[in-house]
């Protein structure tokens, strides 16, 4: 089976400082890949890199087969969610969901009310997001991976703030799109109930936060 995504000694460095280096992982349709390791390690610059959101890196990165610098069809495939959910506050729950469904116009995508159902905020649905908890706003954000049909997801802790139902939720969420044929790269400390190959990064960094 051809590669989705691969990485052969990989690295970045910042200002002369390395964050990480000799990464290698290869990722398939249907399959989750769980980076972890200590802060520090790198874990979220890796998905900055493989989201097209940093460049110079070291080493080798391809995407079905060719280099990403040449495969510039990869970042219409891919949906990453960070730290920063992107969703807006003085906007209601539908507002945000029908701004993230225009962002993808070219991508045939579910029905709004549909994703309200899927990610259970439905009943939520005409309140500002400023009033949501910090559980509600995850998956929120969340919403937009269902809305944009991209094929591979970069999730940077998903499961931060989110009760037992809702990791549940968002559990069922990768799996049900890793079974349809997507991919997911993710980074989390928690131990998820998930099928997972799993790349330990060896933090070469020694500042005190995830880079």
């Amino acid at each position: 089976m051809p590669s989705l995504v691969s990485a052969n000694d990989l690295g970045f460095s910042r200002e002369e400082k390395v964050i990480f280096r000799g990464v290698d992982f290869t990722i398939h349709a249907g399959e989750i890949l769980k980076i972890t390791g200590p802060n520090g390690a790198g874990k979220s610059t890796l998905l900055k890199v493989l989201a097209g959101f940093l460049t110079g890196f070291d080493g080798e990165l391809s995407y079905q087969g060719e280099p990403l610098e040449q495969g510039g069809h990869f970042y219409a495939d891919v949906c990453y969610l960070g730290h920063q959910l992107g969703v807006k506050s003085n906007l209601t729950v539908y507002e945000n969901m029908a701004f993230f469904r225009d962002f993808f116009p070219s991508n045939p995508v579910l029905s709004i009310d549909e994703v309200l159902d899927q990610m259970q905020l439905w009943r939520l649905q005409d309140d500002l997001v400023s009033t949501l908890s910090a559980g509600q706003r995850q998956r929120l954000a969340l919403s937009r991976l269902v809305l944009s049909q991209a094929s591979l997801w970069l999730l940077d802790e998903p499961f931060t703030a989110v009760d037992v139902e809702g990791i549940g939720l968002i559990e069922r969420l990768i799996a049900q799109h890793a079974s349809r044929g997507g991919a997911v790269v993710m980074t989390s400390h928690h131990t998820v109930n998930l099928e997972c190959k799993h790349l330990a990064m060896p933090g070469f960094s020694d500042q005190g936060e995830d880079q």
